[in-house]
């Protein structure tokens, strides 16, 4: 038992005694009836009532800690698709005009390797050179997209009319 209790009590009893003997007979009754309360104090409980006070308070702790964690992490996460938002612009359009020189450079030397002025090498890395920067561009539109979809997530404002403008987006 950890806590102390209050117990009421009660006791009847009766003995009854009949003999006979050799100086005669004799009969005896009685009757006792006891009513009252007890308590309990127990001395020790094993550490019992300390440990589960502690465990309460270790409980809130963490609960309180995991919701200021989770604070935290939206906040960054916002912030982070904030700043995505922000430079991700900046990005498409510095790789939309890296992708039109890329493209310029392997016309032209496409235009030379046709007159004997590249050769095959030079073609073959000018090609790789304009797929990195497409592949590049893409990457940057779709990291785009996917802040944009995380702050109206993260702001509660993600539906189906931010999904479809993202897949009018897509088509293009």
């Amino acid at each position: 038992m950890a806590s102390p209790s209050l117990d009421l009590v009660g006791e009847l009893s009766r003995d009854h005694l009949t003999g006979s003997g050799d100086y005669g007979a004799a009969s005896n009754a009685s009757r006792a009836a006891l009513i009252g309360i007890q308590i309990t104090i127990p001395l020790y409980s094993g550490g019992m009532r300390s440990a589960k006070h502690d465990e309460s308070e270790a409980l809130a702790r963490k609960a309180f800690i995991e919701a200021d964690r989770a604070q935290q992490q939206i906040i960054l996460q916002t912030r982070s698709a904030w700043l995505g938002l922000n430079t991700g612009k900046g990005r498409v359009q510095a790789l939309a005009a890296s992708l039109k020189a890329s493209e310029a450079r392997l016309n032209a030397t496409r235009l030379g390797r046709q007159v004997g002025d590249r050769s095959t090498l030079d073609l073959l890395n000018a090609e790789n050179d304009a797929a990195n920067a497409r592949l590049s561009l893409l990457q940057a539109r779709i990291a785009l997209i996917m802040d944009r979809l995380r702050l109206w997530s993260l702001t509660g404002q993600l539906d189906e009319a931010q999904l479809q403008q993202v897949n009018r987006v897509l088509q293009k």
